[in-house]
């Protein structure tokens, strides 16, 4: 294996365990919970129900459990798998590139001890001399090549990518399974916000509402009706509302730019009207509509 080689899978092995760690094993901790649940959920429920895949059950942190501290174990389980991951794989890397070069190592030196014919036993010394000096020039000029140049071209694209992605996180808002039931329990408004990439919710810019109207239990439910709707925004929000089994009205309104709904409840600022949906059963579909 050749030296560029071994650094530059070194170096991929490492970026690969930055971005793992960034995208998988920190968004327990770094992810903002803004997530609306039954009030007799516990947080080892929310647990459940937003981390599928744990590697620390909530139970494991005290009881009762308690979701920051989940969160900062969650978190340390999953850099210690990656860290190990990352050790792993510098170590067999490091001891194949060793391996390699005590191998080649012999046949060197048997070459550069095999005289040639017909050469005097002082011309040894001269090429010696002027091989090195024929062989360095002739490194660097491949080395600025398109070929020699490749493995450090790859490595900085990769940290380009890496450097774009790491603005590709943003938070969403959502009103669980649960959502909001009919006055007969028979259905439900599920709501789910997503906030603008790489940028606080509480900022003015396009936010999307995802509104989901269904029935049934969350293994075997039916869905009424799914749509996406954009609105521009700060911490946007609807507030629905049912006016019967048939019909809901959900209002969805901000308190302005750079101000949450908890720091409006706590001074009593009103809120800022955006838009009203409303939604009817169409009978003779079985589906809910929105009026327009």
């Amino acid at each position: 294996m050749k030296r560029s080689t071994f650094i530059f899978r070194l170096v991929l092995i490492t970026l690969v365990a930055l971005a793992l760690a960034w995208f998988w094993a920190l968004p327990p901790l770094l992810t903002p919970l803004f997530y609306l649940h039954p009030t007799d959920w516990t947080d080892a429920d929310v647990v459940r129900h937003i981390w599928h895949f744990r590697l620390v059950q909530p139970e494991w942190v005290g009881t009762p459990p308690d979701y920051m501290r989940w969160s900062q174990a969650e978190t340390l389980a999953r850099l210690a798998v990656v860290f190990l991951g990352w050790l792993g794989g510098t170590t067999l890397l490091t001891r194949r590139y060793l391996i390699g070069r005590k191998r080649s190592s012999p046949n060197r030196c048997a070459a550069a001890n095999r005289r040639p014919a017909g050469q005097s036993g002082g011309s040894d010394n001269l090429s010696a001399i002027v091989a090195p000096d024929r062989a360095f020039p002739a490194a660097v000029a491949e080395f600025w090549t398109l070929d020699g140049m490749r493995p450090f071209l790859s490595i900085l694209s990769l940290l380009g990518v890496i450097a774009c992605a790491s603005g590709c996180t943003r938070t969403y808002i959502s009103t669980g399974a649960p959502g909001v039931p009919s006055p007969d329990g028979d259905t439900r408004f599920c709501l789910t916000a997503h906030g603008a990439y790489g940028r606080a919710y509480t900022e003015r810019s396009k936010k999307l509402l995802d509104v989901w109207i269904g029935r049934g239990p969350y293994t075997n439910e039916v869905t009424l009706l799914s749509h996406r709707y954009k609105f521009i925004g700060a911490d946007l929000w609807g507030h629905v509302e049912w006016i019967s089994t048939n019909e809901v009205v959900m209002h969805v309104y901000d308190y302005g730019d750079g101000v949450s709904k908890y720091d409006a409840g706590k001074t009593g600022a009103p809120s800022n009207h955006i838009a009203t949906l409303s939604f009817y059963l169409d009978k003779s579909s079985g589906k809910f509509r929105d009026k327009r």
